[in-house]
């Protein structure tokens, strides 16, 4: 596909990229990205504290839960509320310079994920610490790395194509995310409504949030494989990459006159 082979081809572009804009950011900072990890510890240790008691779960579990629902749902919301910004930010590269609009958007999820590395001390921290026993599953993360980063590509493709057309999407995409967060189990657990309200399972396996989550948090807090989230993934990325790459085709070409 278009998406995958300049996603490789211009690896040395869309890469430097993205490190420039980490750099730029954290310029002069000590600790750099790292303040991003700090503040998800203490925002994590104080809603465990709270929810834990709320909720009636375990602060051990629920610490372990929340870290990597959290840090997942972070890394996911950022890139998505970036998105549509994202050929608007660049509106002067893309007017000077002919490369592919795609390495624009390849720059920001990569700036994402790079912060999302940064967290993964504080994950090997945690299952040590709480003795979370490993299995060959537990290794599994590394390949919900690359799933996960490739979905969020195609999502931002559209986001960023769609919003640059219509601005007014920018206001939605923010109240989407809004809402997503509270429909999504990071602060509470799937099983509140599988045993409450199992007519409403519904709810859970239909989003899309939840298994791009559940292929993090599974492998890692249990050791088990969730089949149904991968599968659930896979088959999202495929269709996802699809439809951004015909939408590219389509209109990559009118990106510098929309802006």
């Amino acid at each position: 596909m278009i998406l995958i082979n300049i996603l490789i081809k211009n690896f040395h572009i869309w890469f430097f990229l993205s490190m420039h804009e980490v750099k730029k950011r954290y310029r002069r900072s000590i600790i750099g990205p790292f303040w991003v990890v700090l503040s998800n510890i203490i925002i994590i240790l104080i809603l465990s504290l709270i929810y834990s008691i709320i909720l009636k779960k375990n602060l051990e579990w629920y610490i372990l839960y929340l870290s990597f629902g959290f840090i997942l749902w972070q890394n996911i919301s950022s890139n998505i509320s970036e998105a549509p910004e994202t050929f608007i930010r660049s509106a002067a590269l893309i007017k000077n310079y002919r490369i592919s609009n795609y390495n624009y958007i390849f720059r920001d999820v990569c700036k994402n994920f790079i912060n999302l590395i940064h967290n993964f001390p504080y994950w090997i921290f945690i299952l040590i610490w709480f003795e979370v026993k490993i299995s060959l599953y537990t290794f599994s993360f590394i390949i919900s790395y690359f799933i996960l980063f490739l979905n969020i590509i195609w999502i931002n493709t559209i986001l960023a194509l769609v919003s640059l057309r219509f601005r007014d999407f920018n206001s939605l995409t923010s109240v989407f995310i809004q809402l997503s967060f509270f429909a999504t189990p990071v602060l509470w657990d799937a099983s509140h409504i599988l045993e409450a309200r199992p007519q409403l399972s519904w709810v859970i396996y239909l989003n899309p949030f939840y298994h791009l989550i559940e292929i993090f948090r599974q492998p890692l807090m249990q050791g088990i494989f969730p089949a149904n989230s991968f599968i659930f993934c896979i088959l999202m990325l495929f269709f996802g990459i699809t439809f951004a790459n015909y939408l590219m085709r389509k209109y990559s070409h009118r990106v510098a006159f929309w802006l």
